[in-house]
């Protein structure tokens, strides 16, 4: 018996590996990327915030954070202290 489960191990993995080698690599499709400009939107955005950052108020001025676009575009969150701010 346990010959026979052993010989039909080896035969399902010897269709396994012919069924990986008969899929080209071309023919694997793949979900293209989407990026925050190709759906109609600027991923960041300068708003004001009360958090301190030495740098971005030097940069951007006092009180002015680079915030990043939320994935629902129901708002920004600050890079610095993660605050959502309305639209």
């Amino acid at each position: 018996m346990a010959d026979k489960s052993m010989k039909q191990d080896r035969e399902v993995k010897k269709v396994a590996e012919v069924k990986v080698k008969e899929t080209p690599v071309a023919a694997v499709k793949t979900k293209p990327e989407k990026s925050s400009a190709a759906s109609g939107g600027a991923s960041t955005a300068l708003k004001t915030c009360t958090c301190s950052h030495s740098f971005q108020n030097e940069r951007y001025g006092n009180g002015r954070r680079i915030m990043n676009s939320m994935k629902d575009r129901k708002g920004y969150r600050c890079t610095v202290c993660a605050k959502v701010s309305s639209t």
